[in-house]
């Protein structure tokens, strides 16, 4: 997954209950064990691990 793209969780896939997301930076690993940073719906920005979003977030919409 890279910048710009929108993502969401794979429990919950659109449009049933999907809080979707963007993705606005990817860090180096060896920086933080959360090396991505989100744009919530809500306006926050959220760092996740690389677990998380690899396996349990799916793209829904690839940036160009």
């Amino acid at each position: 997954m890279k910048v710009g793209d929108l993502i969401c969780d794979k429990m919950y896939p659109p449009p049933h209950h999907c809080e979707l997301a963007l993705i606005i930076e990817v860090r180096p690993p060896q920086r933080t064990g959360h090396p991505y940073v989100v744009l919530t719906p809500k306006g926050l920005i959220q760092h996740f691990g690389r677990e998380y979003i690899e396996t349990k977030c799916e793209v829904v919409s690839e940036a160009r």
